[in-house]
């Protein structure tokens, strides 16, 4: 009876562990694509749960290494060309940091207990992931909080 018991709970225990891969573990398998290189300059739009666009920002990408964050692994600034609207999520010195394809957007990553960050996988085309607060609070109390990111390289045409 023991065993049985014993087989029920780990059945149990184990269906309930998804085995889908995160979008980051899946992108830090791949290669970082070419069309994310310093000077690049990304777009990003975050949307809620409902499918609705909450906010919406380009980036330019830096080389420059960021020493005073509270992540641990390398973070370098990001340049904000644009947001819209301005506001929570708010962006205060955003880093980023890379993992293969894998990587993270930190808004103010200098906040330790109100950080908001996107994490996902960057291919040539474009990136997608997920969005979301990292506080201690449950972000501002709105719906608008967490969700679903697209994000797409903006090619810049050369001027004569």
């Amino acid at each position: 009876m023991k065993v049985l018991s014993l087989i029920l709970i780990t059945f149990l225990l184990c269906s309930c562990i998804t085995t889908e891969p995160s979008y980051y573990k899946i992108g830090s398998q791949m290669v970082m694509p070419d069309s994310f290189h310093a000077g690049s300059q990304w777009a990003f739009v975050l949307l809620n749960h409902r499918g609705e666009i909450v906010k919406s920002v380009v980036f330019e990408v830096t080389d420059n290494v960021i020493l005073k964050t509270c992540q641990s692994d390398e973070q370098k600034q990001l340049k904000i060309i644009s947001e819209n609207p301005t506001g929570y999520p708010t962006l205060d010195n955003p880093t980023y940091s890379t993992n293969g394809a894998a990587f993270r957007i930190s808004f103010s990553p200098e906040w330790c207990d109100a950080n908001y960050a996107l994490i996902g996988q960057l291919t040539e085309i474009g990136a997608y992931g997920i969005h979301m607060s990292e506080t201690l609070s449950v972000g501002d109390g709105s719906d608008d909080d967490g969700g679903k990111f697209y994000g797409f390289p903006i090619i810049l045409e050369q001027r004569e």
